[in-house]
């Protein structure tokens, strides 16, 4: 957006945000179909799975000057599960996880899923919630992160 002058930049934010909330809004509606379609017989969200990538593909796409490239994809093995430690510096971080090419469960902190829309995509993913400050929810959180990996899911911290 070089050369626009700042109030054509907030006018482009503000029309980017409107265009993604709506889109989102759209998606999450097809989302949930598809969940109540899938859920009594995909018990590790696989579709739901492969529809997050996909609406993190569409975010990418909106925005032109983005471009992403993943580098060292050769060295993951598919149907190897991982335990991914993820540096927490943006929002984005989430959304290039799913550039991976793994199916993944999200470790989350437990307030998220109050949030709409994204606590609730969290919920239908059976992503693995932790309630922060006890050792119980610790420990809880490993025994779900080791059934999955158990399951060849991988699973994603934000230490």
């Amino acid at each position: 957006m070089a050369g626009k002058r700042p109030e054509e930049n907030e006018m482009l934010s503000v029309i980017f945000y409107l265009l993604f909330l709506a889109f989102t809004l759209c998606y999450f509606s097809l989302f949930c179909v598809v969940f109540i379609v899938t859920a009594p017989f995909d018990s590790k969200r696989t579709v739901l799975h492969v529809m997050s990538r996909l609406w993190t593909r569409c975010y990418f796409g909106i925005i032109p000057s983005w471009r992403v490239k993943v580098e060292g994809k050769e060295n993951v093995e598919p149907g190897q599960p991982y335990v991914v430690i993820v540096n927490h510096r943006s929002m984005i971080d989430i959304l290039l996880m799913y550039v991976i090419p793994l199916e993944f469960k999200w470790v989350s902190k437990r307030e998220v899923y109050r949030w709409p829309l994204f606590g609730w995509v969290l919920w239908m993913h059976r992503d693995i919630a932790i309630e922060r400050g006890t050792a119980t929810a610790v420990r809880k959180m490993v025994k779900d992160g080791r059934r999955w990996l158990a399951e060849g899911v991988s699973v994603i911290v934000f230490p």
